[in-house]
């Protein structure tokens, strides 16, 4: 997600409720390198776009299921006419 050019997490998913909501990691668990993979292409992807090679970002949601071994690239949606995350639909500017 890139503030200003792409949607904001509430505009890929505007109606994912409160945190009260979700299930916690108690409840369902989660694989251990699971949260090592995630971390380690989040930093890969801000590597690129810090460094100016912004043309070879994801552009969408990766999701990954290491228990299959799948990877899957979720196109973005547009972003929500009243979201915030672009300067022209702020108030506080």
């Amino acid at each position: 997600i890139v503030p200003g050019r792409t949607p904001c997490l509430r505009c890929v998913f505007p109606d994912i409720g409160s945190e009260d909501d979700l299930p916690s990691m108690e409840m369902v668990g989660i694989l251990g390198p699971v949260p090592a993979l995630a971390a380690s292409l989040s930093a890969n992807e801000a590597i690129k776009y810090l460094t100016g090679a912004a043309g070879s970002l994801v552009h969408g949601m990766l999701q990954f299921d290491l228990w299959k071994n799948t990877f899957n690239i979720i196109p973005f949606r547009q972003p929500s006419e009243n979201c915030t995350c672009f300067p022209n639909n702020r108030t506080d500017l």
